[in-house]
């Protein structure tokens, strides 16, 4: 599945803190694989105030949502509402040449998620690239949910297809929603 899925979502110095039960969309962005998530049945049947996708598209490198590009654009006018949760699936489609830059570009995409949305502590839930040569990627992805406390890491490595990028489908996608979700409510009851 590929093109730009058309989302809702974020944004509002009013957003609850955390530890707030108010009620609010989830924004699901990135690749392939948060198409996939947010498609999945079981997300908006464990969730039921709204999941959407905010700037996806397939084979994506981070850079596709730098400032000013389409799917930045999406995705800034998807977080510009109050939001429970950023759930954030990316960096299969990264080049062996860009991936030692992966954190410092993730830290200011989160950023500028978080400022569009106006709360800094937008939780961020960031779901963990399977492995697949990408050892840069899955640390950068551990380094930035270790030093923010309102972000989670959700770990789908016994989901992999063999040699490949995704997660079995439909089964897999399923699971992942439940530990998506599962995240967010231990997060943010």
């Amino acid at each position: 599945m590929t093109g730009a899925l058309l989302f809702t979502a974020l944004a509002c110095s009013l957003l609850a803190r955390p530890g707030s039960s108010t009620a609010f969309p989830i924004v699901v962005s990135g690749q392939s694989n948060a198409v996939y998530l947010m498609n999945s049945e079981a997300m908006s049947r464990l969730y039921k105030f709204g999941v959407t996708c905010g700037g996806c598209e397939s084979n994506m490198p981070i850079t596709s949502w730098g400032r000013n590009t389409p799917l930045w654009v999406q995705l800034r006018d998807a977080v510009a509402r109050p939001l429970r949760a950023f759930v954030w699936w990316q960096g299969e489609a990264e080049a062996r040449e860009d991936m030692p830059l992966y954190y410092d570009r993730l830290v200011e995409l989160m950023s500028r998620v978080r400022f569009e949305n106006g709360n800094p502590h937008l939780l961020i839930v960031i779901v963990q690239n399977v492995p697949n040569r990408n050892d840069v990627i899955r640390e950068a992805e551990r380094r930035f949910v270790a030093g923010d406390p309102d972000s989670r890491l959700v770990d789908v490595d016994d989901l992999k297809v063999p040699n490949d990028n995704h997660v079995h489908w439909p089964d897999g996608y399923i699971t992942a929603s439940k530990r998506v979700m599962a995240a967010i409510n231990a997060a943010r009851p």
